[in-house]
């Protein structure tokens, strides 16, 4: 059985993608879930338009910069949260106020 190969073609597997832009295939994935690139999964494989890539690198297209994870939102500390009238046994903790 011959084995598929992107190599030739307008699209590209995501372990080449990875290896071109320098980031691990553990990043690609995240960023394919987090639908920050254009991909296609193509049963367990992302796949990724070239010519999306190229306009990529470019800055064009709907990626204007390079993807960045989302921080975490801030929990309120215990302290916090007692301070703001939490108690031990509510359900939830208040969310500390915007700064």
């Amino acid at each position: 059985m011959k084995a598929f190969t992107t190599a030739g073609t307008d699209v590209m597997d995501l372990d080449e993608f990875c290896e071109r832009m320098g980031i691990t295939p553990e990043t690609g994935r995240s960023w394919c879930r987090k639908e920050l690139i254009h991909c296609v999964n193509v049963g367990r494989a992302y796949k990724i338009s070239r010519a999306w890539y190229e306009d990529f690198l470019r800055g064009g297209g709907s990626a204007t910069s390079f993807p960045q994870a989302e921080p975490e939102p801030k929990r309120a500390s215990i302290r916090e949260s007692i301070a703001a009238g939490w108690e031990p046994g509510q359900q939830s903790q208040p969310q500390p106020k915007a700064a």
